[in-house]
């Protein structure tokens, strides 16, 4: 059975983790932690996959980019 994941938990574990990702990271985390056939949805998207996520993440303004690595918004150094 694949999992259904709303981006907000992505989000949350972003927040909790208190980590400065670089996309490749993020997505190791995210496989870990949700599972590689995991699927994540919005309330206008659905089954997406990682990769998919991040870039709509990275295209909506959730990240503050930093050098090599990125931060959810409102978490500045």
């Amino acid at each position: 059975m694949i999992r259904q994941i709303h981006e907000h938990e992505v989000l949350k574990m972003m927040l909790l983790s208190d980590k400065v990702y670089t996309k490749p990271e993020l997505k190791d985390d995210i496989l870990t932690i949700f599972g590689k056939e995991a699927r994540f949805y919005t309330c206008s998207v659905s089954n997406m996959d990682s990769d998919e996520l991040i870039d709509k993440l990275d295209k909506e303004g959730n990240f503050l980019i930093i050098s090599d690595g990125f931060l959810r918004e409102g978490k500045h150094p």
